[in-house]
């Protein structure tokens, strides 16, 4: 599994995101919605928390962020991914 240091700050609210993002990218308003439905509590409550959360998650190096390409003018949102350490915390190191 994860180092010890890891998992020392990592919460359940963030396994679940862990776990919501290996499954496919979200954006930050796609996590605050899905949010609701973790354990009572532990959804966001703003955008903004939703977005800061994982902006820790990204600098930790437990997920990765990349803007949405689009035709269109104007910024794109950015959608989440967990990172190669992401998926270790998950399954463990001798995942593959």
């Amino acid at each position: 599994m994860a180092n010890q240091d890891t998992q020392r700050h990592l919460t359940q609210r963030d396994l679940e995101i862990l776990l919501a993002l290996d499954r496919c990218p979200l954006t930050v308003a796609q996590v605050l919605n899905l949010s609701q439905v973790f354990a009572p509590g532990q959804g966001f409550q703003s955008l903004r928390s939703c977005h800061e959360r994982l902006q820790k998650m990204r600098q930790a190096g437990w997920i990765r962020s990349w803007p949405y390409a689009t035709t269109g003018s104007g910024s794109s949102p950015e959608y989440y991914k967990t990172t190669l350490l992401g998926f270790r915390i998950l399954y463990g190191d001798d995942a593959i």
